[in-house]
């Protein structure tokens, strides 16, 4: 005996049970690859400095030399520093600047933080959806002279010692992007020490409870 074919409606019933589970599993797999503002803090560490960006809120502009004391700094460096220097640079970035020189000697740069926060930005980059993201891709240049850092914000690279627009450790973490310089020393040494003053200028802005 030939089977009958089922009805219509029966088809509809089960095409919209198989549209529903598709529906169901993409609603999974995006809740567990996309972060939850109401999900457990995002907790980091680095150089033994415990931080944690605050995802649900812009962060608040601070200028760079209240991230960083000439005290850290010259820890840091191991040598005696002079009082940092801040400066704001005259471009729609809105970039903070802080530069250590050597005490008594303000043409000697030892180390400088610079840094860009998204709400400081002019708004005609928001506008045009400009973001740190792209400012931070944008100076990872250098035909093969930077090297990509694991675990450092939510993306590093180094780019060595020198004065280049890629040169320094460069962080990108949620709205903010900087770059860390240290100057006069041997380029390991250059990391090792700009990698310390990068913790400690994270654990300023993004403090962990």
């Amino acid at each position: 005996m030939r089977s009958q074919p089922m009805p219509r409606s029966t088809w509809i019933i089960l095409g919209g049970a198989i549209l529903f589970l598709v529906i169901l599993t993409v609603v999974f797999v995006t809740g567990t690859f996309t972060a939850n503002p109401e999900g457990p803090p995002d907790q980091r560490e680095l150089g033994g400095i415990r931080y944690e960006p605050d995802r649900t809120r812009p962060t608040n502009p601070v200028p760079a030399c209240e991230l960083l004391t000439s005290e850290q700094v010259s820890a840091a460096l191991g040598q005696e520093i002079g009082p940092g220097d801040q400066s704001i640079s005259d471009n729609p970035l809105g970039e903070s600047i802080c530069s250590f020189t050597a005490p008594g000697d303000p043409n000697l740069l030892l180390a400088r933080l610079s840094i860009v926060y998204a709400e400081g930005m002019a708004s005609f980059l928001i506008d045009n959806d400009y973001s740190v993201q792209q400012l931070f891709e944008g100076r990872e240049i250098g035909g093969g002279q930077t090297k990509r850092i694991e675990a450092v914000g939510d993306a590093a690279f180094w780019g060595g010692s020198g004065s280049e627009i890629w040169n320094g450790l460069h962080i990108q973490l949620w709205d903010i992007y900087m770059d860390v310089e240290v100057f006069g020393v041997e380029d390991t040494h250059a990391f090792q020490q700009a990698k310390a003053l990068g913790a400690m200028v994270l654990g300023a802005l993004y403090p962990a409870e």
